[in-house]
This record gives structure tokens, C-alpha cells and sequence, in this order.
């Protein structure tokens, strides 16, 4: 019987916690989730610094971006793989002593990270279906700046951000797929976050909506 997959198994993959049939079951998951890959490319750098707490510091290795070379070094850290004790010793001291070098390792080093600009207001709404949006707008040379995190939302589902300016026209700011489980929902509560951008100067915009691609609005909100 094929083990269940779960996307939080990620982190297990990385350090060689899964066993021979979960590890196998994982890596086919993986071959058609982007979400998962996405996430293997950020811990790709966790057992390496778990190294760290055992040896001497070293020259960091470069983090690997290509996907084949990915499962590759994680293959080979899995075929030494470590006592479970010992990982989950070790991820509780990086929790209490290396908490703040591993987050900024993990985000440093994945250019995909998107986080909310300082100082920058924030615009807010919720929709009848339970979607609940954030997002910010800066003024640039070229249009509008715009950083996106929507909760509240499951799929299958195609969608996009649109910016509708006073004058009625429209401008596509981002488009994704919302996979089965969600974003910001139970289960699933990260927010999906992403950035983008309108051929509209922000004082030209009369609000934001989140639609499916069959025009059904989620959530709207004025700008």
C-alpha cells in the first residue's frame, strides 16, 4: 500500500527522517507539486547547518536551485541517514540557540521569499466567500508596485488580481493556481503570498479584486 503523502513531509524528506517506501512515495508526489518543490528549494540548506552545530564552521556550500541535482544531495544525505534522536535533538537546539540563523539562512537564500514593505499602509478586505485579502501599493516609475497575501481560499482553482482604475479600465496584476488545500485555511494556514504589477499609477486605481478566471470576484478592495 502506497504510504499517504503530506505536504508538511518536506521537512522530514530533508533530513532523511522518512523510510525507504515514504521517501519513494514522496519523490513521485514531488515530480508534480510545485508547493513542494518550492519548499524542498528553501530546506535544501537545513541539514548542512544542522552539521554545524556538531563541527567546526566551515565555507557554506551553495544551495542548490536545479531540481534533479535537489533530489540528488538529498538522496545521498538520506543513505546516511542520522538517528532520529539525534534530528530531532538537533532541530530542538536550533529552535532554542540557531532559531534567528535559520530563518535567515532559509529566506536569504531563496530568491522567491515576499514579504510586505516596510512603512508601507496596508489596504484590507474579506469577500462572501471567505477569502480575506492584504496588500500594499508603490508608485513606480513604470506603475503600481503591488505585494498580494490572500487567506481564506481553496481549490482546484485558477485566479488572478486585477487593479480597476477610476476610469473603468483594467489591469491584470497577477495570475496563479490555488491547489485543493487552500491557502489560509485549516489544514493549510499559510497565506499565499506573491508580488506583482499594474501599468497604473496608484492615485489612478479605484480598487483591487481577486477573481477565478471565470470572473467570479472572491474579494474586493478599495485602494
Amino acid at each position: 500500500m502506497t504510504p499517504p503523502i503530506d505536504h508538511t513531509d518536506v521537512g522530514a524528506y530533508v533530513l532523511g527522517v522518512l523510510d525507504a517506501h515514504e521517501a519513494e512515495a514522496f519523490e513521485a508526489h514531488l515530480l508534480g507539486c510545485e508547493l513542494c518543490q518550492a519548499e524542498l528549494k528553501s530546506l535544501s540548506a537545513l541539514p548542512d547547518l544542522l552539521d554545524e552545530l556538531r563541527e567546526p564552521p566551515s565555507a557554506p556550500a551553495p544551495v542548490a536551485v536545479e531540481m534533479p541535482r535537489l533530489l540528488d544531495e538529498v538522496a545521498a544525505r538520506r543513505r546516511r541517514r542520522r538517528i532520529v534522536t539525534w534530528v530531532a535533538a538537533a532541530v530542538a537546539t536550533i529552535a532554542i540557540i540557531a532559531g534567528p540563523i535559520v530563518t535567515a539562512a532559509l529566506t536569504a537564500t531563496d530568491p522567491n521569499v515576499v514579504a510586505f514593505p516596510d512603512g508601507v499602509p496596508k489596504l484590507t478586505g474579506s469577500g462572501p466567500t471567505g477569502a480575506n485579502i492584504e496588500l500594499t501599493v508603490q508608485e513606480k516609475g513604470w506603475g503600481s508596485d503591488v505585494v498580494l497575501s490572500l487567506k481564506g481560499v481553496r481549490g482546484p482553482e485558477k485566479c488572478e488580481l486585477i487593479a480597476v482604475g477610476k476610469n473603468g479600465q483594467e489591469a491584470t496584476v497577477n495570475s496563479w493556481l490555488v491547489p485543493s488545500w487552500g491557502y489560509g485555511v485549516p489544514g493549510w494556514p499559510q497565506p499565499l503570498m506573491m508580488r506583482g504589477g499594474a501599468a497604473m499609477k496608484p492615485g489612478d486605481i479605484a480598487k483591487f479584486e481577486v477573481r477565478t478566471l471565470d470572473k467570479k470576484v472572491l474579494v474586493s478592495v478599495p485602494a
